[in-house]
């Protein structure tokens, strides 16, 4: 997706795992305490996750985050705040 479009974690879980981005991955994921500051730390303006997963649960009760895509089996959600910004 280019430069612009920077990926957090994709499926290669074993180069993430060194810088310790894996385990910051799996505290989002199952909805840690550090979550969402997780979320803050990274940057994060988008997230594609299981349609049925905890953390869609959450993101879709939360006023900062629109769901923009969905299917049976994901829902892409983007940060509002981080959407209507300008881009650089």
């Amino acid at each position: 997706m280019g430069p612009e479009r920077k990926v957090f974690i994709d499926g290669r879980a074993d180069i993430y795992e060194y810088s310790g981005v894996f385990s910051d991955y799996l505290d989002i994921v199952r909805l840690e305490p550090d979550a969402f500051a997780l979320l803050r730390k990274y940057d994060i303006q988008a997230c594609l996750i299981a349609r049925k997963a905890a953390l869609s649960t959450v993101l879709a009760a939360l006023p900062d985050w629109q769901a923009v895509y969905t299917d049976e089996t994901a829902v892409l959600y983007v940060h509002k705040r981080r959407q209507a910004a300008p881009e650089d």
